[in-house]
């Protein structure tokens, strides 16, 4: 059990790392890092499910969330 958690956390890491990634190319494009920053931060706690559960959100919102890389990891955290 410890294994696969330290398994979601390097592959959470990992996806987090990478949509940072993301957002520093956007942030190159147009050279406000800090709005796309915060914003990226907001959207990303809000959709992934950290604060809420999926089910309590509506549709759309759950369907946004679904593709973000924190909302997998809490998934599978949840499963352990």
């Amino acid at each position: 059990m410890l294994l696969g958690l330290a398994q979601v956390f390097v592959v959470a890491a990992a996806s987090c790392a990478l949509f940072g990634l993301a957002l520093g190319a956007l942030a190159v494009r147009i050279r406000d890092v800090f709005v796309i920053s915060n914003a990226a931060f907001t959207l990303l706690l809000l959709f992934s499910g950290a604060n809420l559960p999926a089910e309590a959100m509506p549709g759309w919102m759950s369907a946004v969330g679904s593709v973000l890389p924190l909302s997998h990891a809490i998934t599978a955290l949840d499963v352990m």
